[in-house]
C-alpha cells in the first residue's frame, strides 16, 4: 500500500474529512486529495503535523504497510 494510501486510511480512521484536515494542518482540500491520490507527496513540516494529527508517527503515516485486515507491519 502507497503513502496515499496510508494517508487515507489514518484520515478515515479518524473520522476526518479532507476539508477539516485541510483546515486544521493549514492547506487546500485539493492538496490533501493529491497527497491521497500520490500525485504530491507531503514536506516534512507537513508530514509531522499529519502525523501528529492521526496519533502515529511520520515513519507508519508514509512507509508502514496496511494489510487487509488492517494491521501495520514495516
Amino acid at each position: 500500500m502507497g503513502m496515499g494510501k496510508n494517508l487515507k486510511f489514518y484520515r478515515d480512521k479518524s473520522g476526518l474529512t479532507q476539508e477539516e484536515v485541510a483546515e486544521i494542518v493549514e492547506v487546500s482540500k485539493d492538496y490533501i486529495s493529491m497527497l491521497e491520490r500520490d500525485i504530491r507527496k507531503p514536506g516534512r513540516e507537513l508530514a509531522k503535523k499529519l502525523a501528529d494529527l492521526y496519533g502515529t508517527t511520520v515513519d507508519a503515516l508514509l512507509y508502514a504497510t496496511i494489510e487487509p485486515n488492517k494491521t501495520f507491519s514495516k
